[in-house]
């Protein structure tokens, strides 16, 4: 009976590991773009990666978040990078063949990333995860809630938890979004996860 139930206890265990780790995404790498260009995901979901060199590209890449809280380094003519990111929207760009505008929009050979934190409810608190033990774009988190229709305010800043319980209003609509951060480097904020209290 105990190894019976040791057994099933390891069973479901295994999709939630599973879940857990994730999966890997490719951004397929050409001469002159990424593909797809838009990704989205939610924290702990997917990690994605690029590989570049023949026979699909004869010019050199990189991969560059705006601000660099993702870099694989100078351009080279073979490259191999992967990132697992925490929330916020990651504009990126192949420093040869791509760059940011002024407003903010990927143009040539550049991409954005938008990953989303995600809830659980716990009773009357509702936990919030903008991180995980194996994400690598930022290292302090800003984290803004908007509660019904007043104004986004700032309930975490630089925080280095990767979550975080809120109390929540019953029948309240709340949105939380999240921005990574490592020194002074910054995503933008991530997509808006909607939580109703």
């Amino acid at each position: 009976m105990k190894r019976g139930l040791i057994a099933l206890a390891a069973l479901l265990a295994v999709p939630a590991l599973a879940h857990a780790q994730g999966s890997v995404t490719e951004v397929a790498t050409t001469d002159d773009e990424f593909t797809p260009e838009e990704l989205a995901s939610d924290v702990g979901v997917e990690s994605f990666h690029w590989r570049w060199g023949a026979p699909d590209t004869v010019n050199a890449h990189n991969v560059r978040e705006e601000s660099k809280l993702f870099y694989s380094g100078t351009t080279e003519a073979t490259g191999d990078f992967t990132i697992t990111p925490s929330a916020g929207t990651f504009n990126y760009y192949c420093e040869a063949h791509g760059f940011i505008s002024s407003t903010g929009q990927p143009s040539g050979m550049a991409g954005r990333i938008s990953v989303k934190p995600t809830a659980t409810p716990q009773g009357r608190r509702t936990l919030i995860t903008w991180a995980t033990e194996t994400t690598d774009t930022g290292n302090r988190y800003d984290v803004r809630q908007k509660a019904g229709s007043r104004k986004p305010k700032l309930v975490e800043e630089k925080t280095k938890e990767i979550e975080g319980a809120f109390k929540l209003k019953p029948g309240t609509k709340y949105a939380f979004q999240v921005r990574s951060l490592e020194g002074k480097k910054a995503s933008d904020w991530s997509p808006k996860l909607k939580v109703k209290g």
